[in-house]
């Protein structure tokens, strides 16, 4: 969800895109920026992407710098953008 949350203004021009969210938090944060909830997954990033295998999508990942590398299926395409660090002191 900290993703959803420090993505920025520019998140707004995918208001009404469909978001595939890996778990609840992260999809009531999309939906509060108006995307509309394609599917929540509950086993992570990599789980949820795996279904959607042979359909030619492309999808935005907003991600932290530090984050689960993933292996997209085919027909899936996956575009990262990264919006936050995590800072440790």
């Amino acid at each position: 969800a900290n993703a959803v949350r420090l993505a920025g203004s520019g998140l707004a021009m995918c208001s009404g895109r469909l978001a595939y969210c890996v778990g609840q938090a992260t999809a009531d944060a999309a939906r509060d920026f108006g995307l509309t909830i394609a599917q929540v997954g509950t086993g992570g990033l990599q789980h949820l992407i795996d279904e959607l295998a042979g359909q030619p999508i492309r999808l935005l990942r907003i991600a932290g710098e530090r984050h689960v590398p993933l292996s997209p299926p085919d027909g899936v395409r996956i575009i990262a953008c990264i919006v936050y660090r995590v800072a440790y002191r």
